[in-house]
């Protein structure tokens, strides 16, 4: 309606709008101490509700003199961790829209302290693939700084 009450109509070029999946990365992690050695156990957790995905890959470098330990529950797709280059990858094939949360434990244990190092874990990369609209979704995580307390 216009200021004097009339309707009017308009023409235009369509408007198309997508609506991809609600996709969401989260990071929390705890720290504790045992022969001057920090051992982080940190918790990355996907969420979605919207629209199935496919296709996700969550991916962080790792630094300084670090141990590694492999994950006792994958709850989907399969955790590489490659000691060369110090990098993290989970991948999960697909995340029905029914399955909505998938955390992944990780451990590694900071061995010697370097006064210089101010970081632990690179900030995360995430990419899914929204199967209904056939968008990427990227996300970016939190990295894990030696200088910060924990995440709750």
């Amino acid at each position: 309606m216009d200021f004097n009450g009339k309707t009017q109509t308009i023409m235009s070029n369509p408007i198309t709008i997508t609506l991809n999946s609600d996709f969401a990365f989260d990071s929390s992690h705890s720290i504790t101490t045992a022969n001057n050695q920090d051992t982080y156990e940190i918790t990355w957790k996907l969420t979605n509700n919207f629209h199935p995905l496919k296709n996700i890959t969550a991916t962080a470098d790792i630094y300084g003199d670090v141990s590694w330990q492999e994950p006792e529950n994958i709850p989907a797709g399969e955790i590489k961790y490659d000691p060369l280059t110090k990098k993290i990858t989970w991948t999960v094939a697909q995340m029905p829209e029914n399955l909505d949360v998938l955390a992944l434990p990780l451990k590694i244990t900071l061995n010697k302290k370097d006064p210089t190092q101010n970081t632990l874990m690179s900030k995360v990369k995430i990419q899914a693939e929204d199967t209904v609209t056939g968008e990427i979704i990227e996300l970016v995580g939190e990295e894990i700084s030696l200088n910060n307390k924990p995440t709750p």
